[in-house]
């Protein structure tokens, strides 16, 4: 577990959870966090690919220009 989900873990302990519940606890906090961070990537990676297919129509324009100058 890292640092968060420990303290998350022993506070829970504190209150009176039992370590079965405050473990799975945890451990959803820490999947929670994943989820977002992991949504955040594959936006950022879908625009990046965006980006790149419009650099690539930019070289196919280039080239088709100067072997086919019309």
């Amino acid at each position: 577990m890292s640092t968060l989900n420990k303290e998350i873990y022993e506070a829970l302990l504190e209150a009176g959870v039992t370590k079965a519940s405050a473990s799975l606890a945890a451990e959803s906090v820490e999947h929670s966090d994943l989820d977002k961070r992991l949504a955040i990537v594959e936006t950022k990676l879908d625009t990046i690919t965006k980006m790149m297919w419009i650099v690539v129509a930019g070289i196919i324009a280039l080239v088709l220009k100067a072997y086919f100058v019309v």
